[in-house]
């Protein structure tokens, strides 16, 4: 969902299907377009979860998971759904999947944004080192952020964050593919059966989502661009 247009006025009726503590979060940020950022971004991901759940968005609340990933609840039971919310600015998204034994990541970047090239050799394995290079210089920045965001939708999907050894692992490129090294710390990630995609969004957005499946499955992915009374509908209309 792009949110560049947004302001105080539209997100207002949001913040009333957030918890106590993601209204305390919202409240410290200092500029109004990162609280908006936060507001909108939390209201996506509880429509789209509310609606997958059959429940209100308010009805969902958030636990830390023994990795520090938050798993949805309804009431005291985990909710049968995985997830992973990403926001960059301009754009908030989220992937989500009614499948709770299913690993997922999903990062978004926006192509202005500034990177140095100098930290790839610090971040990327050797491979994916030789890729960026190769490409022609004026290429190079776009590179580095399909790049990172494959890998960040790795981490997240983990758990691990930038606890994660990120040499540990690289990708091939076009279409993307996970390569785990045998030093790659976790043997139940190692065992799983992964799968990335990504895309470049309307507006300069380079997004990266990631799954980890327990076993080879067959399974559709769709990509949806929502505009915010779009969100305020699901959030306002009686479970699907």
């Amino acid at each position: 969902m792009r949110v560049e247009t947004l302001d105080d006025g539209v997100v207002k009726p949001w913040r009333a299907a957030l918890d106590a503590s993601e209204v305390e979060r919202a409240d410290r940020f200092v500029f109004a377009r990162d609280r908006i950022l936060f507001i909108a971004a939390h209201m996506l991901a509880r429509a789209v979860l509310g609606q997958l759940l059959g429940a209100p968005p308010a009805a969902c609340r958030f636990v830390n998971g023994s990795n520090g990933k938050p798993v949805a609840y309804l009431g005291a039971r985990p909710a049968p759904v995985a997830f992973n919310l990403s926001h960059t600015r301009g754009m908030v998204g989220l992937a989500a999947v009614r499948r709770a034994d299913w690993d997922i990541g999903f990062d978004l970047e926006g192509e202005s944004r500034n990177v140095s090239l100098e930290i790839a050799r610090d971040y990327f394995g050797e491979a994916e080192v030789a890729w960026l290079e190769s490409l022609d210089e004026h290429a190079k920045p776009t590179g580095f952020l399909e790049l990172w965001t494959l890998k960040e939708a790795f981490i997240k999907a983990t758990g691990e964050g930038f606890s994660a050894d990120l040499k540990s692992f690289w990708f091939g490129m076009c279409p993307p593919k996970i390569n785990l090294l045998p030093t790659a710390p976790n043997a139940d990630f190692r065992a799983r059966h992964w799968w990335f995609e990504q895309r470049v969004l309307e507006g300069g957005f380079i997004a990266a989502v990631g799954l980890g499946l327990p076993s080879a499955e067959r399974f559709h992915l769709s990509w949806t661009a929502l505009e915010p009374t779009a969100v305020t509908a699901l959030g306002l209309a009686p479970p699907a």
